[in-house]
């Protein structure tokens, strides 16, 4: 009887523990979705000030430039009412029109390119409708919209994606992914006053892609490469860092890609990231049943 009890008791516990570790993992996700969240707009809220700055800058100079174009049109317009236009006058007017049109075209488009890509890029974090969009040309744009940060350094980004990649999900979280991995690598890669690169290389393997983001950094030691997913683990706590953003790779990668991502990295030799998902994800693995238990 006392046996019997003893049983009981144990089982009775065991349930109460489940529950409590069932509770605490449902806590957990709903943590894990709110930092995502969090992140996601904070990657925004950083992009805002120095995309601002350029595109001020940029519609500063076409001020400036009609301002010119409009007292010298003035001065040239006067001297024709005077019937004192000379040929070599008219010549300089002519000279200063063209200048002043290829200086308003290039600052204006690069202040529309900017703000384009800044409102696909937030658009695509506010939205949760599935798209299908071209891989080359999204990461393109993803990294127009952090040229402002990127101007601030001496690094670079390049770009390698096979043509023709068609990708049917939301485009949001690849912006997530890339922009997380591009940041960590400015932020802990390279020390100040280098000149770094930063790759992103993209193609198509089967119906996977594969997405490689590398740089030839300083690297990481084995004991911190191991950790590197780590919610909260950074090297970098007294200067600010929160040790979220490679945590939110994965937890995008695996969770919402339904893919993977590994990273390998040494000491003076650079780190790599390779992430893996499927280019649709109405044919990831559990898609299907994720979207029944939503519904």
């Amino acid at each position: 009887m006392i046996a019997y009890a003893a049983v009981a008791a144990l089982t009775a516990l065991c349930l109460g523990l489940g529950a409590l570790l069932a509770r605490a993992e449902k806590r957990s996700r709903s943590l894990q979705r709110i930092l995502l969240k969090t992140e996601q707009m904070a990657n925004l809220g950083r992009l805002v000030p120095p995309l601002t700055h350029d595109v001020n800058t940029n519609l500063g100079v076409c001020v400036s430039a009609v301002t010119f174009l409009k007292d010298k049109a003035v001065e040239t317009g006067g001297l024709f009412e005077k019937d004192a236009l000379s040929r070599s006058k008219l010549e300089e007017h002519l000279r200063i029109e063209r200048e002043s049109c290829d200086l308003l075209v290039l600052n204006l488009s690069r202040a529309a390119e900017l703000i384009s890509s800044f409102k696909r890029v937030s658009v695509d974090n506010s939205s949760i409708a599935l798209e299908t969009f071209d891989l080359g040309e999204y990461i393109g744009q993803i990294v127009t919209s952090m040229t402002p940060r990127l101007r601030k350094t001496s690094h670079r980004v390049e770009v390698r994606c096979d043509s023709g990649i068609s990708v049917t999900g939301k485009p949001g979280l690849v912006y997530q992914v890339i922009t997380n991995l591009v940041s960590n690598a400015l932020t802990h890669a390279f020390d100040e006053g280098d000149s770094g690169l930063i790759s992103i290389d993209a193609a198509l393997e089967g119906d996977t892609v594969v997405i490689v983001v590398r740089d030839n950094g300083k690297g990481m030691s084995e004991a911190v490469a191991e950790r590197a997913f780590t919610p909260f683990f950074t090297t970098k706590r007294a200067e600010g860092g929160t040790g979220l953003g490679l945590s939110i790779v994965e937890s995008v990668v695996r969770d919402e890609l339904r893919g993977s991502v590994e990273c390998k990295s040494g000491i003076g030799a650079g780190t790599a990231f390779t992430i893996r998902f499927p280019r649709s994800v109405r044919t990831a693995p559990g898609a299907e049943q994720k979207k029944e238990a939503t519904e």
